[in-house]
């Protein structure tokens, strides 16, 4: 005897048991009395249980013993079972061997029918659940690529925004730098300025007292020499806090360019997707 198997939604135990009842009733069991008679289910789920049942009906015809009620049953159940599986099969005999030539054939035919029809479905199936595989995986595919467009635009975005905020640093470290610059200008000036005043009213004292003119010659002289060194080491000081400044603005901007650079590179290797 062939145990039906269960499937998702209608069972075969619900298929036999409604083409059995179909027989009973003197009616011959198609896809759609069976469909009827359960009040549920598709043709291509019945078709196939529909088509084990008409594979088995002769086995089990031949069988009184196959549909005897399990031996855990209690005896009334079972015999009342046995009662109703031999009227039904005696009730089965009857009818299939009333049936004629013609009406065998035409059993055949529909069976033959079944088949094409089952084919069909099940290649309709086939086509349906291919479209929909392949619709969901491209789905899948350009949800994934989507979020990763999003997470490399919104990493640049980051950077850019690092970026501008680097550049504003050092913008304002060459602009004090510019400060510092006009300051030691001005201090020059200001120096050179009273180093003039001195040599003038050098002139003026030398003018007035003739006597005093190697003094005050030597003491211009020292004086001179004096502003001179300190003209100097105000343009040495100067220079080296330029170079100084100059130097740690471009080692900075070095740095900083380098961090930069490295971190685009990160951002900008290949992203590899796991799950395509």
């Amino acid at each position: 005897m062939t145990t039906p198997s269960t499937t998702r939604g209608i069972t075969e135990i619900d298929v036999w048991q409604a083409a059995d009842a179909l027989l009973l009733e003197g009616a011959r069991p198609t896809i759609e009395r069976v469909r009827n008679k359960i009040g549920r289910g598709s043709p291509n789920t019945v078709s196939p249980h529909l088509e084990t049942w008409f594979r088995s009906l002769g086995a089990r015809i031949a069988d009184p013993t196959a549909f005897s009620a399990p031996p855990a049953l209690p005896d009334p159940i079972s015999q009342a079972a046995t009662h109703f599986w031999e009227a039904a099969l005696a009730a089965a005999r009857a009818e299939v061997a009333s049936l004629s030539i013609s009406q065998r054939e035409e059993l055949a035919a529909a069976r033959e029918d079944l088949d094409v029809e089952r084919r069909r479905v099940q290649a309709e199936a086939n086509v349906q659940t291919a479209l929909s595989q392949a619709k969901e995986e491209t789905l899948t595919m350009l949800s994934t690529r989507a979020t990763e467009l999003q997470n490399l635009v919104d990493a640049m975005t980051l950077k850019i925004a690092e970026s501008d905020a680097i550049t504003c640093e050092l913008r304002a470290d060459v602009s004090r730098l510019h400060e510092g610059r006009e300051h030691l200008r001005q201090q020059l000036a200001d120096d050179r300025a009273a180093f003039d005043t001195a040599r003038k009213e050098l002139e003026i004292r030398t003018a007035a007292s003739e006597n005093r003119w190697a003094q005050e010659i030597d003491r211009a002289r020292m004086a001179a020499k004096e502003l001179q060194g300190k003209v100097a080491r105000l343009d040495k000081e100067y220079a080296e806090r330029v170079k100084r400044l100059t130097h740690d603005v471009n080692n900075s901007a070095e740095q900083r360019q380098n961090a930069l650079s490295a971190r685009i590179a990160t951002l900008q290797s290949p992203v590899y997707c796991t799950h395509l």
